[in-house]
């Protein structure tokens, strides 16, 4: 197997199991809001890198 296919695999993998890395860049995320609707919690990150557009919004039941 490739080892840059392998590669892109646990980058996946770590992006699932750690949802604070940007999945753009790599580069740590930081939390920019917190909003409860429903019972639900929902956290919107940021990535960190200043010439970087990720994103991610996490769901907790």
């Amino acid at each position: 197997m490739d080892t840059d296919f392998m590669n892109g695999i646990a980058t996946k993998i770590k992006h699932v199991k750690n949802k604070r890395f940007c999945p753009e860049c790599d580069e740590e995320m930081k939390e920019v809001e917190r909003c409860n609707e429903n019972g639900v919690l929902f956290v919107w990150y940021e990535c960190g890198k200043d010439n970087c557009d990720g994103q991610w919004l996490q769901k907790i039941p």
